[in-house]
C-alpha cells in the first residue's frame, strides 16, 4: 500500500489552477443605529450584492458585541454606611457568565433571501441550534471551534433542584447548575448520582466557558504581558472593575464578542453555494436580561456564610435568560464577591445579623451599557462577516457554464409547546399526555422534544417567585434540558400512520438510532468517524434529548401534507408541572442562479 501511495503522489502534477485571483473578507453593520431597546436587530447584505464578486455565505458569521454588568446595591442594605465600599480590588471575574452558545442571545430569527422569506421565525431558536451543535459536532470541532462561539457543554456533576419555596438554599431555588468549581474536593466522574456526588460536584463546562469570556488583562499575572489597552485593541473579551470614586465604582463589567455562525444557525447556509447577486435581510430578535439577586449573609460569623440566595426582580427581553451567575458556595465564583464586601460593610459600622440582605444586580446589554458609560472598545454595532472572492476568468465561466440553476435543498424547523400538570402527590410524577402539533405539513423530516420544569415548579426566590426554567440565572437551561426528567409511552403518528411499531420507553439506544443517521458521519457506522457530544452518562443524567425521525416513507409521500401527533408519559420524579418543547423538522427547496443571484422557483 505504501509504495502505491508513493507511486500515486510521485505521478501528481504539483502545478494547478488558482480558481480564485482575490479574496476579501469584509463586514457590513446592522441598520440599528446603536439602538437595541427593542430587542431586534437588522442586517441587509446589499453591498455585498452589488459589489459583483461571489460570496460565500457557508463561512459567514454575525458578531454580536455584549457588555455584562454585575452591580452591588449597597443601599439596599438596612444600616447602610454610605462610605464606599471598595470592591475594584475583590477578584471576581468568574463570578458571571453566559450559558451555553452564543446563539442564546437569539430568541428568533428570520431570513429573506431576494424579499421573499427562506428562513421563517419561529420561537426559541436557541434551543434548537443548542441539540443541533450537541448532536454534530465532533470532540474535534469542540476543541477547535468551541470557545469562539462560546460553546462548551454544561456538566451534570452538581445539578441540583429546590422546588420547596419558603425555605432557604444559599445557591439558589427551582433547577440549578450554576457551581464553577468543586466545593471542598474533587468532583467526581460518575454517573451515579449519590448525594456525595452531587455536593462535590460542579459544571465544569461552565467553568470553561468563564475562562473565555472572564480573562482579566489588569491581574497581576496577565498583565506582565499585556495590558487592557493591547485587549481591547486585539478584540479579545475581557473582565475589568468600575473606577473608585466613579459612579460605576460597585460594579464589574465583562465586555464579549459573540461570534454567530450562520451555517450553525440555518442548515439554508450550509447548503448554499457560491453565488453572486444574493440579497439577504436577517431579522434577529434578541435575549436579553436583567435580574436583581438578593443574598441573605450570616453577618455574625467570620465566614460571612450566604444563607439565601433568591431571585427578587426580573426584567426580560425575549424568552431566554442567557445570563448565568455563579453559586455563592466555597470556591465558586460568588464567594468572594459576597463574603469580603460583607466583612468591609461590618468594618464600617454596619448593622450585621444571621441574615443581612445584599442586592447584587446583573444585566446585558449590545455594544454598551445603558447604565454606564462603558461600551466594548472594538465596536458597538453587530456585523454580517462574509467571505467574497473574485474569479479567475477561466474558472468564473467554467462555473457559471456548469451552475446556471442551483438547488438548496435544506431543513426548516417549527415550533410547538406542551404544558403538563399533575395533582399528584409524592416524589413520581408520571403524567401522560397526547397532542396534535400541526394540522399538515409538507416533507417532516424529524421531531425534536425538550423537557423542561414548567414555571409553576421552579420557584427561583424563597418567596415564591417563579420563572420558566430557561429564564433563572441558576439553571443551565435551555443549554440542556432539565435533568431526569423521562419519556416513556412514546408514539408519534405521522398522517395517521405510527412510526414505532410499538410505543417506546425513549432510551439511549433510541437516541443513538434516531439521531445517528442524520447527525453523524457516516451515520454513525464507521468506527473512528463520529460526531457527537453525548455519550450515555451525560444522556442519562443532564440530556435527555428525544427525537424521532421521520424521514422514513416513500418519496411520493414528500410532497403530501402531513397531520402530526405525539402521546406518551413524563416521569418527572418530583416536578409537578413540565413544558415540552417541540421542533419538527422539515424539508423545504429552493433553486437560484448563482451569476445572479436570482431565485428560479
Amino acid at each position: 500500500m505504501s509504495d502505491q501511495v508513493i507511486y500515486e503522489t510521485s505521478m501528481m502534477n504539483t502545478i494547478e489552477s488558482v480558481p480564485f485571483v482575490r479574496k476579501e473578507n469584509v463586514y457590513v453593520i446592522d441598520s440599528n443605529n446603536n439602538s437595541y431597546s427593542g430587542g431586534s436587530v437588522i442586517i441587509d447584505s446589499s453591498s455585498f450584492s452589488n459589489s459583483g464578486k461571489f460570496a460565500d455565505y457557508k463561512s459567514g458569521f454575525i458578531q454580536i458585541p455584549l457588555v455584562m454588568r454585575l452591580e452591588l446595591n449597597p443601599s439596599a442594605t438596612p444600616g447602610y454606611d454610605p462610605t464606599p465600599i471598595n470592591i475594584a480590588d475583590i477578584e471576581s471575574s468568574l463570578a458571571l457568565g453566559l450559558k451555553n452558545g452564543s446563539w442564546q442571545v437569539i430568541q428568533s430569527m428570520s431570513v429573506d433571501l431576494n424579499n421573499t422569506a427562506v428562513i421563517q421565525l419561529q420561537p426559541f431558536i436557541n434551543q434548537y441550534v443548542t441539540f443541533k451543535m450537541l448532536a454534530q459536532m465532533s470532540s474535534d470541532d469542540l476543541q477547535k471551534y468551541g470557545d469562539s462561539v462560546g460553546f462548551q457543554p454544561d456538566t451534570g456533576y452538581g445539578v441540583r433542584y429546590y422546588g420547596d419555596a419558603g425555605v432557604n438554599h444559599p445557591e439558589g431555588h427551582g433547577s440549578i447548575n450554576n457551581l464553577n468549581a468543586p466545593t471542598g474536593v474533587e468532583a467526581f466522574d460518575s454517573y451515579t448520582y449519590a448525594s456525595g456526588f452531587t455536593e462535590k460536584g460542579f459544571n465544569e463546562g461552565f467553568r470553561k466557558r468563564q475562562a473565555t469570556t472572564g480573562f482579566d488583562p489588569n491581574s497581576t499575572q496577565a498583565s506582565q504581558f499585556t495590558s487592557e489597552t493591547q485587549t481591547a485593541q486585539m478584540g479579545q473579551s475581557y473582565y475589568k472593575s468600575g473606577i473608585p470614586g466613579q459612579p460605576d465604582q460597585y460594579s464589574k463589567f465583562w465586555l464579549c464578542t459573540l461570534t454567530l455562525r450562520l451555517k450553525d444557525m440555518a442548515s439554508f447556509f450550509e447548503e448554499l453555494p457560491l453565488a453572486r447577486g444574493l440579497f439577504f435581510r436577517f431579522t434577529l430578535n434578541l435575549n436579553l436580561a436583567q435580574h436583581t439577586i438578593r443574598y441573605l449573609v450570616n453577618t455574625n460569623n467570620v465566614n460571612y456564610s450566604v444563607v439565601d440566595a433568591s431571585v427578587v426582580k426580573t426584567n426580560l427581553i425575549g424568552g431566554t435568560s442567557p445570563l448565568l451567575i455563579a453559586s455563592s458556595n466555597e470556591h465558586s465564583g460568588m464567594r468572594q464577591l459576597i463574603k469580603e464586601v460583607a466583612a468591609d460593610y461590618i468594618g464600617k459600622g454596619g448593622v450585621g445579623g444571621a441574615a443581612t440582605p445584599f442586592e447584587y444586580e446583573i444585566a446585558m446589554n449590545v455594544g454598551r451599557d445603558n447604565k454606564y458609560s462603558v461600551s466594548c472598545p472594538w465596536f458597538t454595532s453587530c456585523r454580517l462577516y462574509v467571505d467574497l472572492y473574485q474569479m479567475a476568468p477561466s474558472a468564473e465561466q467554467q462555473y457559471i457554464s456548469l451552475n446556471k440553476a442551483k438547488t438548496v435543498t435544506y431543513r426548516d424547523v417549527y415550533s410547538y409547546q406542551i404544558d403538563l400538570s399533575s395533582t399528584s402527590s409524592g416524589g413520581d410524577v408520571n403524567i401522560a399526555f397526547s397532542n396534535l402539533l400541526t394540522n399538515g405539513l409538507v416533507n417532516p423530516k424529524g421531531i425534536l422534544i425538550i423537557p423542561y420544569a414548567g414555571s409553576s415548579s421552579n420557584p427561583v426566590s424563597k418567596d415564591g417567585i417563579k420563572l420558566d426554567v430557561y429564564q433563572s440565572p441558576f439553571a443551565a437551561e435551555p443549554s440542556t434540558p432539565t435533568p431526569f426528567i423521562k419519556l416513556t409511552n412514546l408514539q408519534v403518528q405521522v398522517g395517521a400512520q405510527n412510526v414505532f411499531q410499538q410505543n417506546q420507553v425513549f432510551s439511549w439506544e433510541n437516541w443513538l438510532e434516531e439521531t445517528s443517521r442524520i447527525y453523524a458521519v457516516n451515520g454513525g457506522q464507521s468506527t473512528g468517524m463520529n460526531s457527537g457530544l453525548i455519550s450515555y452518562k451525560d444522556y442519562i443524567t443532564n440530556y435527555g434529548y428525544i427525537y424521532v425521525d421521520l424521514e422514513r416513507r416513500l418519496v411520493g409521500e414528500n410532497a403530501v401534507p402531513k397531520s402530526i401527533q405525539v402521546s406518551g408519559n413524563v416521569l418527572s420524579g418530583h416536578i409537578q408541572n413540565t413544558r415540552l418543547m417541540c421542533f419538527v423538522e422539515f424539508e423545504r427547496t429552493i433553486a437560484i442562479n448563482p451569476s445572479t443571484g436570482e431565485r428560479l422557483d
